[in-house]
């Protein structure tokens, strides 16, 4: 899958997202989480 390529394997099982959104949106929510630590 073309998402796995962008994104972790454990984001892709999180999150079954398919489109080009779903790589700049996990990679926003990962940004946030770090954050939040």
């Amino acid at each position: 899958m073309m998402t796995q390529n962008c994104i972790e394997a454990g984001d892709f099982v999180a999150f079954p997202l398919t489109g080009a959104g779903s790589c700049a949106l996990l990679r926003r929510l990962r940004r946030d989480s770090y954050t939040t630590k």
